[in-house]
């Protein structure tokens, strides 16, 4: 599910649009070797060696991240599409026969994404999926989608050590508006585990961030997350208000999305709550 090639080959654009050589970059710390291999889908390089080399070209992130949002669909992100589109529907049926072709073919962390939104990781499932994502250097729409469907069998102090990654600064990831929205999507959902979990402050502190980052960008998420602060004050402030803030949402996404998309987010919070009362 590597989605290196795509990087590199949309590196391999700018370069040769800019007429630079593989070799023009070693006073910025990235050797012609690291290029190559980085071009032709070997190796990974560091974010911070990327973001040199575009601005020693005079380039910028976010048109890198324009040709990489018209690049052609992986067949990872064609995959996560079936597991959002089988997770919505609460097609199980569909998410076990993908789980099993996925882990027949050894793409073993989407086999393992798939199997999240049917039946609850084991442990060892669980941490080879957070250690794939604590590692990587790079990270992709690919993998925040993976973070996305994954995170309620995350623990907890995982889940806050990847937020807090992305929150810190803010991030130059975030220049694309594919990759943003879908980190704003994990990050909101990631925030009703942890508040189902009882992280009082740190949700607060992360609601707060979000907004002060620009995060929330669409009608969609600011409904989005006015359903999940809702459950926020719901938990822990006050449950008249905090259900009322959750049915005004409720109410919004039945005004302007399918009957599909309401009845998803009435389940899953309906989830919660039906905790939190046990």
């Amino acid at each position: 599910m590597s989605s290196v090639l795509k990087y590199g080959q949309t590196f391999r654009t700018l370069r040769e649009r800019r007429g630079f050589s593989l070799s023009s970059f070693d006073n910025v710390g990235c050797p012609k070797a690291t290029l190559s291999n980085f071009e032709n889908g070997k190796n990974m390089i560091a974010f911070d060696k990327l973001y040199r080399v575009l601005r020693a070209m005079g380039e910028t992130l976010e048109n890198y991240s324009t040709l990489l949002e018209n690049y052609p669909v992986s067949e990872a992100e064609t995959i996560l599409k079936e597991i959002e589109v089988a997770d919505k529907k609460q097609d199980n049926k569909s998410l076990a026969e993908l789980y099993k072709q996925l882990l027949t073919s050894k793409e073993l962390i989407l086999a393992f994404t798939a199997k999240a939104n049917f039946e609850r990781l084991t442990d060892q499932e669980s941490e080879e999926v957070t250690d794939y994502l604590l590692e990587l250097e790079v990270w992709t729409y690919v993998e925040f989608c993976v973070f996305y469907f994954v995170v309620e069998d995350m623990r907890s102090n995982d889940i806050v050590r990847i937020l807090d990654f992305f929150f810190k600064e803010g991030h130059p990831l975030f220049e694309s508006s594919k990759v943003c929205e879908r980190f704003t999507l994990s990050a909101i959902r990631s925030l009703a585990v942890l508040i189902d979990r009882g992280y009082t402050n740190y949700t607060c502190y992360a609601f707060e961030r979000l907004e002060e980052l620009g995060l929330i960008q669409s009608m969609f998420q600011k409904n989005l997350f006015n359903l999940a602060k809702g459950y926020w004050i719901y938990s822990f402030r006050d449950q008249t208000k905090g259900y009322a803030q959750m049915q005004r949402a409720l109410e919004i996404f039945q005004i302007f999305n399918s009957p599909e998309i309401t009845n998803y987010y009435q389940r899953r919070y309906a989830h919660f709550m039906e905790k939190e009362r046990g």
